[in-house]
C-alpha cells in the first residue's frame, strides 16, 4: 500500500495523516450543527471529513486515502461510485426527481426482490430503515389487534421509540440483568436515552435462550403483537443464534398468535440472496431491509406474507411517505440487486473469502503479539473483541469485551489509513480485494502495537 506508506512517518506516530483541512472543516460544522455531526454515530477522535470515494477507498479534504471498512455503516455494498448503479440513478434524475404517483420501476423492483424471498408475497417501499421498522411494528399490532412487542436484549432496531431500549452494544449502557439461562422474570425496558420514560408496550426477552422465551410467552404471549429481532446479531456481536432457538422461537410465537419480524436492515441481501432468513432456513412473517439494497442510495423495504400484509393492502395501515419510492433510488436498487443476483454464488463467495481472511488476520495478529484478540465473522461482516476467555457466541460474552481498547485500536487505524467504526465492526464490500484485506491487517498490527504499548505504560 505505497500511498499509505508514503504518508506514514513512523509506525508509532499517533497521527500519521495530516488532518489540518478536516479539522478546519469540522470546526466550521460545529458552529452550526450540534457537535458538528448530523449523525452522532459518525463521531471519531480522528475526525476526517470526506470528499469522494471510489471502489473500496475514500479520500478526505486533505487528500488522504483510506481503505473504507465502514461503507457508510453498510449501504455501500458494491463499492463507492459504482458506474452501473450511478448511471441508473442519473438517468432517472434526468427525467424527474419525484412524481407523487406510481412509477413502473416500483413493481419491477418488488418483483426482483420477492423472487429471492420465498416467505414473502407482498413488498412495499420506504426511505429509511427507521421507517421500515415503524411500519413493521404497526403491521403486527394491526394484524393481531394487540399492542405489545417483544424485543430482545442487545438488539438494535434504530433510534426510535419504543424499541430504543436495552441496547448495551451501543455505548455505554450495561446489559440488563436477565438472570440465569432459562429463568424468566419480567424485565423493565431500559431506555438508551438518559431520562426517557420506559415504553409500556415493550417486553424484553433473553436472546438465544429458548426456555426463557417459552416461559415469557406462557406469561404474556396472548398480549403480544409481534416479536422483533436481528436474526443474525450484527448491532453488536455478529453471531448466529442456535438453530433450535430460532426455529423454536418462531413456533412458540405463532402458537400465541404473534407475528415474527426479522430486522434485516444490515443482513438483508448481504449474507445471502434471501438474507438471514435463507441462511437460517426459516420463514418470518415480516422482514425489513435497507442497507445493501441500493449501494448507498436511501431506500428501504418491508416484505411479508400475504396474510401479514393484508392490513396494508386494504389501507387499514397506511404505508405513506413523500419520499417512498423516490425514482432514482428505486432505479439504483434495481441495478444493485441485478448485479448481485446476476453474479450469484460468486458474489457471495467473494464476500465470504474476504471476510474470513480478515477474521483470520486479526486473530493471527493477536496470537503473534500475545494479546487477547478474537473476532466473529458472518460473510462480509467482522466484529473484533478484546478479552481473555470470551464466549463470543453469547451476549454476555461479547459484552465482556473491552470496548474502550477496541475503540483505541480503531482510532489508531483511522490515523494510519483505514476508516473504521468505533466499536470494531468491519463492513466489507464487493470492491475489497484480498490485498486490501492484507493491508488492513498490516495497519491493524501497527495499531495494536501502539495501543498495547500505551496500556503497558498506563
Amino acid at each position: 500500500m505505497k500511498e499509505r506508506i508514503a504518508m506514514v512517518q513512523d509506525a508509532s506516530t499517533p497521527h500519521a495523516y495530516d488532518l489540518t483541512g478536516s479539522e478546519a472543516s469540522f470546526a466550521r460544522a460545529k458552529q452550526v450543527i450540534p457537535a458538528g455531526l448530523v449523525s452522532h454515530i459518525r463521531y471519531r477522535e480522528h475526525q476526517a471529513v470526506f470528499t469522494r470515494g471510489a471502489g473500496a477507498y475514500i479520500w478526505d479534504v486533505d487528500g488522504n486515502k483510506y481503505i473504507d471498512a465502514v461503507c457508510a455503516h453498510g449501504p455501500v455494498f458494491l463499492g463507492h461510485a459504482h458506474p452501473t448503479v450511478n448511471a441508473a440513478a442519473v438517468a432517472s434524475i434526468s427525467e424527474s426527481s419525484q412524481f407523487g404517483g406510481s412509477i413502473p420501476a416500483e413493481a419491477e423492483l418488488a418483483e426482483l426482490a420477492l423472487s429471492k424471498l420465498p416467505f414473502a408475497q407482498k413488498l412495499t417501499l420506504m426511505t429509511t430503515g427507521t421507517e421500515a421498522v415503524q411500519l413493521a411494528l404497526r403491521i403486527a399490532q394491526t394484524a393481531t389487534g394487540r399492542d405489545r412487542i417483544v424485543k430482545f436484549d442487545g438488539h438494535y432496531h434504530g433510534w426510535i421509540d419504543p424499541v430504543y431500549v436495552n441496547i448495551p452494544g451501543y455505548d455505554p449502557q450495561p446489559p440488563a440483568d436477565l438472570g440465569s439461562p432459562g429463568e424468566y422474570t419480567p424485565i423493565q425496558p431500559e431506555p438508551a436515552v438518559l431520562g426517557a420514560t420506559p415504553p409500556p408496550n415493550i417486553v424484553i426477552a433473553r436472546w438465544n435462550d429458548l426456555e426463557h422465551f417459552r416461559k415469557l410467552m406462557a406469561d404474556v404471549g396472548d398480549t403480544i403483537a409481534g416479536i422483533i429481532m436481528e436474526p443474525l446479531l450484527t448491532g453488536f456481536g455478529t453471531f448466529a443464534p442456535r438453530q433450535e432457538f430460532i426455529e423454536g422461537m418462531i413456533e412458540i410465537a405463532h402458537q400465541h398468535g404473534a407475528l415474527v419480524i426479522f430486522d434485516e436492515i444490515v443482513t438483508g441481501f448481504r449474507v445471502a440472496p434471501g438474507g438471514a432468513a435463507e441462511l437460517l432456513g426459516v420463514n418470518p412473517d415480516i422482514v425489513v431491509y435497507a442497507k445493501a439494497i441500493a449501494n448507498g442510495f436511501p431506500i428501504a423495504m418491508v416484505a411479508g406474507s400475504e396474510e401479514a400484509m393484508a392490513c396494508v393492502t386494504d389501507g387499514t395501515v397506511p404505508a405513506a411517505g413523500t419520499y417512498s419510492g423516490t425514482p432514482h433510488c428505486v432505479e439504483a436498487a434495481k441495478a444493485t440487486l441485478k448485479i448481485i443476483f446476476d453474479e450469484g454464488g460468486a458474489f457471495y463467495a467473494h464476500l465470504e473469502t474476504v471476510g474470513a481472511r480478515l477474521k483470520a488476520g486479526f486473530e493471527r495478529v493477536g496470537a503473534e503479539q500475545g494479546l487477547p484478540i478474537s473476532a466473529n465473522q458472518i460473510g462480509p461482516l467482522v466484529q473484533l473483541f478484546w478479552g481473555e476467555h470470551l464466549d463470543t457466541t453469547s451476549l454476555e460474552g461479547v459484552y465482556a469485551s473491552e470496548r474502550k481498547t477496541i475503540t483505541a485500536i480503531m482510532e489508531e487505524m483511522i490515523a494510519r489509513g483505514v476508516y473504521t467504526t468505533r466499536k470494531g465492526l468491519f463492513f466489507l464490500n464487493r470492491a475489497h480485494t484480498e490485498q486490501d484485506i492484507d493491508d488492513i491487517v498490516e495497519i491493524f498490527a501497527e495499531s495494536v502495537s501502539a495501543v498495547s504499548r500505551n496500556l503497558q505504560v498506563a
